[in-house]
């Protein structure tokens, strides 16, 4: 962290608001997942292949965690999918920035 500047303690308030180091990386594999996810392809093999390529140690965690933060199954995800996501988190966003 020195090649940053930064100790640990500011490096973990700047994340603390995003649920903290781990949860901000995990949220950031998991959307990488559903972009890759909505992408046409072989799904049983890819799902298991995005999980471990994504840091996952393995499917069934991968596919757990992607459950809670999007309330589906990765064999669930297509094109629409992502799309809907994607609305409903621009909406939340807005509606934060309006409360500013």
């Amino acid at each position: 962290m020195a090649r940053f500047a930064i100790s640990r303690t500011p490096l973990y308030k700047i994340f603390e608001s995003d649920g903290g180091i781990y949860s901000y990386i995990r949220n950031r594999r998991l959307a990488r997942a559903m972009q890759i996810l909505a992408q046409p392809g072989d799904r049983k093999q890819q799902i298991a292949a995005v999980g471990y390529s994504l840091g996952f140690e393995n499917d069934r965690v991968f596919s757990r965690a992607f459950r809670r933060k999007y309330g589906l199954n990765p064999s669930e995800v297509d094109h629409e999918t992502q799309s809907r996501v994607h609305i409903a988190r621009e909406s939340l966003l807005l509606s934060w920035m309006k409360d500013l």
